[in-house]
């Protein structure tokens, strides 16, 4: 059996996925995944990835 994923980290993974292929909003991006704040998407996203959902985005896109 493989060990349970972190439902977080699918959400967290499912936001990297939107924030590298559509060019949707930070904003629309933590309500679509039903985060009732956006500071409490940031939080969940910056404990995960060690940065902001913004600079995700920023780096992994654009390869700065």
């Amino acid at each position: 059996n493989l060990p349970e994923q972190d439902p977080l980290q699918s959400i967290i993974d499912k936001a990297c996925e939107m924030l590298l292929t559509t060019d949707k909003s930070v904003i629309d991006i933590s309500f679509e995944l039903g985060f009732n704040t956006v500071k409490t998407f940031n939080n969940n996203f910056s404990k995960l990835k060690n940065m902001s959902p913004t600079d995700f985005r920023k780096t992994v896109k654009h390869g700065s």
